[in-house]
């Protein structure tokens, strides 16, 4: 993938980055174990699309502070992947990193990341939150040299329709 562009964001990509957070929610998420299905991820962004929440994340970029990072990857122009990371009290944490799953397994989140962790240039330990069942996630996390803390816990602020949430893991990147 050589036409891919890494940068960060501007207002006017706020759409095209919820869309990507919604498609790689609809593929990652829905999952028969925990009782998730496809139609609790559609509610959990059914007002995400609002204008007023659009405008919402467009405000959110335009004020981005220092202690916190954002990034996107595009293709031929589109928004295909996503990164946040913010500088917090006990380290680094790794809010986001979402790519389309059309454009998974390309080196999109890799260069992502590097680009994130290049932002801050810190010694800081980096924390991760992502779902005990995302294998795709976990290994990719593992690859780039995150280790289990072995915390398990459930996000009240990712809880779904019918108040099912997914459960959480938390991996630490060591500097």
């Amino acid at each position: 993938m050589n036409n891919i562009s890494i940068s960060k964001p501007e207002p006017e990509d706020a759409e095209d980055i919820l869309h990507v957070l919604y498609r790689t929610w609809l593929d990652t998420y829905p999952n028969n174990e925990y009782k998730i299905t496809k139609e609790d991820i559609e509610d959990s962004y059914r007002d995400s699309f609002l204008p007023e929440n659009i405008e919402k994340l467009k405000n959110n970029i335009r004020n981005t502070s220092d202690e916190c990072k954002r990034i996107i990857a595009k293709a031929d122009g589109k928004v295909v992947g996503t990164g946040m990371m913010a500088d917090s009290s006990i380290g680094l944490r790794l809010k986001t990193l979402y790519i389309l799953p059309e454009y998974q397994g390309n080196g999109i989140g890799k260069r992502i990341w590097d680009e994130l962790a290049k932002q801050f240039n810190s010694n800081k330990k980096i924390y991760v939150e992502l779902a005990i069942y995302n294998e795709r996630a976990l290994n990719f996390y593992k690859k780039l040299g995150f280790k289990d803390t072995g915390r398990r816990f459930v996000d009240n602020d990712l809880k779904i329709r019918r108040g099912v949430s997914i459960p959480q893991m938390e991996m630490v990147l060591e500097r």
